[in-house]
């Protein structure tokens, strides 16, 4: 389905959760647990088994991109369009890898969480803590981004982000008459 997700616009995220919902329920028979949000998307989590092994896998549904600004279509049997190449298929390839797992009974004493945030694209303002929170007791925290078209190997890193607000007293001049 075609869900796009402009990290601003609250109720086209929110209408993306809504189809990784159905993605989650009918591929991994689970039901998600949602965390509101009054300013951005709401966050989602889905658990796969109870064990006391505990993987949390993270993957966002935001994007960068406005409604209309991508076009979805299919060449040369390869799909293009918005977060095929970023967590939207990190988050299909990892629900078909739990699945295989399920599927193959080798779950047994594990518990899966999937954290699902809505606001990564923004540097995560509203899911940061929720995350951090959601880690602190699990054996490893995996991390859904899929590799780039020309590199196919793993990811093991990631950039950072920074956030600075300056504020400046003083009186306005222009530089070249003051």
């Amino acid at each position: 389905a075609k869900a796009e997700s402009p990290s601003h616009d609250k109720s086209a995220v929110d209408a993306c959760g809504q189809v990784l919902q159905q993605l989650f329920n009918r591929h991994l028979g689970v039901k998600a647990e949602v965390f509101p949000r009054s300013e951005y998307g709401n966050h989602l989590a889905f658990d796969i088994g109870n064990g006391t092994r505990k993987t949390i896998i993270i993957g966002h549904f935001d994007t960068v991109w406005d409604i209309g600004r991508l076009s979805l279509r299919r060449e040369d049997g390869k799909l293009y369009g918005p977060g095929v190449l970023d967590m939207k298929g990190g988050l299909i390839q990892a629900i078909w890898a739990v699945k295989a797992l399920k599927e193959l009974e080798l779950l047994a004493d594990h518990h899966i969480r999937f954290l699902c945030n809505a606001d990564e694209e923004l540097g995560s303002p509203s899911s940061r803590e929720w995350i951090e929170e959601q880690a602190k007791d699990c054996r490893q925290v995996l991390v859904a981004e899929p590799t780039t078209a020309n590199n196919h190997a793993l990811k093991t890193g990631r950039k950072g982000t920074g956030r600075f607000y300056v504020h400046i007293k003083g009186r306005a001049a222009h530089a070249g008459n003051n």
